[in-house]
């Protein structure tokens, strides 16, 4: 009786051993199956990694800013300001007093950047009856060729969020690509001055606007005359030598993980 209860046992045994074979194969079923579109899903995040960021933190900062060829030689600088949304006090200042007016920008990062997104926050200044300033961001900065895309408030009467293209080629005037006025800007246009945050993301040929998480309509739009290029903060008076100038904060780049949307996530 002994013997066939070990017997029994070893039969078990080897029961078990094949069960443990069948479920190792079915393990390395289960990791190509699900890790690796699982692998795909980690490589759009890392599509998303954080290129660049500048938050002004203590007056310094963690990049050069350089003032764009013909514009106001102003440059990027921290400023003390107590309605910082980051809540440190220090924010960055984009003005164009140097030139006495007209525009203003600063670019820094890598002249070869192609795809990717600039988020900042942006104090938009609100002048319901007068001329308000141009606040904003620039993408696709090429300061050798002198044209750039950029995302402005102008929130005057005119109560409105434009995208254009600005470049030697159009005498520095705007070729607007984008409009959203008053109730087209989601939530409304402002009515008073403050913190808002504004977005733009490159592709290819294509450029979505952004602004306080909502993708604004119309997007993507299409234009190509800018492969490439540094991204920016963006100051201007229109019309006359106001002084003015743009302030922001919690700057980020970070490539755009709408190159690999088709990826299964």
């Amino acid at each position: 009786m002994g013997h066939v209860m070990i017997t029994m046992d070893c039969s078990q045994h080897g029961r078990v051993r094949a069960n443990l074979s069948i479920m190792k194969i079915q393990w390395r079923v289960f990791l190509l199956l699900i890790l690796v579109p699982l692998g795909l899903t980690l490589s759009v995040r890392a599509d998303e990694m954080e290129l660049f960021s500048e938050s002004f933190t203590d007056s310094s900062l963690n990049l050069v800013w350089l003032p764009f060829p013909g514009f106001s030689p102003n440059h990027l600088v921290p400023v003390m300001d107590p309605t910082t949304p980051e809540g440190d006090l220090w924010v960055g200042r984009q003005s164009n007093e140097q030139l006495g007016g007209f525009a203003s920008l600063s670019y820094a990062g890598e002249s070869r950047m192609e795809n990717y997104v600039l988020e900042a926050w942006v104090y938009t200044v609100v002048v319901p009856e007068g001329r308000a300033p141009l606040n904003g961001i620039a993408v696709r900065v090429d300061p050798e060729k002198g044209c750039f895309y950029r995302l402005a408030s102008h929130f005057d009467s005119e109560r409105r969020l434009t995208l254009a293209y600005v470049g030697r080629d159009t005498q520095n005037y705007p070729a607007y690509l984008g409009s959203w006025e008053g109730d087209e800007i989601p939530g409304g246009a402002p009515g008073t001055g403050g913190w808002h945050k504004m977005a733009i993301t490159c592709v290819g040929n294509k450029i979505w606007a952004y602004w306080d998480g909502h993708e604004l309509s119309g997007c993507p739009i299409s234009d190509d005359r800018i492969a490439r290029g540094f991204f920016g903060v963006y100051a201007n008076y229109v019309g006359g030598h106001g002084i003015v100038e743009t302030r922001v904060d919690g700057i980020t780049v970070r490539r755009s993980g709408k190159l690999v949307k088709a990826i299964p996530r």
